[in-house]
């Protein structure tokens, strides 16, 4: 897709102006330990967990946001998929049924915005977390990995297709700031949501 010079400066912007708190993420024990040789599915559903907590509130109290303006909203929920990725790795279904909602903080557009762009990130590096789930748990899309699975084949140009409507709106709204204030918020976010679902191993012996 053709980005003008402007969307293109945006995305940029964006990226770099986050990088910090995307590494401290990165950096979080619950995140070291998905990727380590020795990752267990405890850990695995500890991670899992807290991502469904987010991702969950946010397609319920911030999607009627974002419906007049991402016309593929509605394909790009996953909260269903993690849930049936817990399940399937023996996650009991009534402490599913009790995970606490997040408090997301955000309430209009622009920063729904900047934590959508947050998560359909961690969707297009979900590939190699899939990759190693597989690997190292033998999981796949069919029995506890579909999450990380993403969009398929089509992840790819789900990305895409979601920045050229981010950079969009962000230039053409002028909402540039609001949005990568907000991504860096819900890096933030889930980093502490990262630390509460650590189970106290970060996987490296």
């Amino acid at each position: 897709m053709h980005l003008s010079t402007q969307q293109k400066k945006f995305l940029n912007e964006l990226k770099n102006q986050t990088s910090d708190n995307h590494a401290a993420l990165e950096d979080k024990p619950a995140s070291r330990a998905i990727l380590s040789g020795k990752v267990t599915v405890a850990q695995y559903q500890y991670y899992l967990v807290a991502l469904y907590s987010l991702i969950k509130t946010f397609e319920i109290d911030l999607f009627p946001l974002l419906h007049p303006v991402v016309s593929d909203l509605d394909a790009r929920k996953k909260s269903h998929l993690i849930a049936n990725d817990l399940l399937s790795t023996g996650y009991p279904s009534d402490q599913l049924e009790t995970i606490p909602a997040t408090d997301l903080r955000f309430a209009e557009m622009p920063e729904a915005l900047g934590l959508m762009y947050v998560l359909e990130g961690s969707t297009l590096g979900g590939r190699i977390l899939y990759k190693h789930v597989h690997e190292t748990l033998g999981l796949d899309h069919t029995s506890g990995a579909s999450y990380f699975a993403g969009y398929g084949a089509n992840t790819g140009i789900m990305w895409t297709t979601f920045t050229s409507t981010l950079s969009t709106l962000a230039t053409e709204g002028r909402i540039e700031k609001r949005i990568i204030d907000a991504a860096n918020e819900a890096f933030t976010l889930i980093e502490g949501k990262m630390t509460t679902a650590n189970n106290g191993d970060d996987g490296e012996n």
